[in-house]
């Protein structure tokens, strides 16, 4: 009698402590809210989408780009970006330069519902961002 009620705990413990892996991002288009733990002051032209083709694209607030991505369980491997590369104000192009250059730095993701964390291959967070069409 007291070896199924072991079993049967043993069993939701287990389940319990077993992690759920992050969606992928393919079809997913995600606004950064957080660049290098600063907060962007021209995020709202801002945006990253990634394709279920490998692609993505978006917009760094000034210059539009593109790319490849190639993601595996929770690692990111981003291609080099191709961007228009027109000169904008500041603060803008300073931002634009580190959402671009923290896109091509990730190793790795973290996603939950709406929230998206990008990752260095120590673990710090490059950016934080919000998906865009989140009911």
């Amino acid at each position: 009698m007291l070896r199924p009620i072991i079993a049967l705990l043993a069993v939701l413990l287990l389940s319990a402590c077993s992690t759920t892996p992050s969606p992928g991002l393919a079809g997913s288009e995600w606004r950064p809210v957080e660049i290098a733990g600063q907060t962007p002051a021209s995020s709202q032209a801002m945006f990253v989408a990634f394709g279920g083709d490998g692609a993505l694209h978006g917009n760094g607030g000034c210059n539009a780009f593109t790319g490849g991505y190639e993601s595996d369980g929770n690692r990111l491997a981003v291609t080099p970006l191709a961007a228009t590369r027109m000169a904008c104000p500041e603060p803008a192009m300073s931002d634009e330069n580190a959402f671009l250059a923290a896109l091509q730095g990730s190793t790795a993701f973290l996603r939950e519902h709406a929230d998206l964390t990008l990752l260095d291959g120590e673990g710090s967070v490059l950016l934080r961002l919000v998906q865009t069409d989140w009911d």
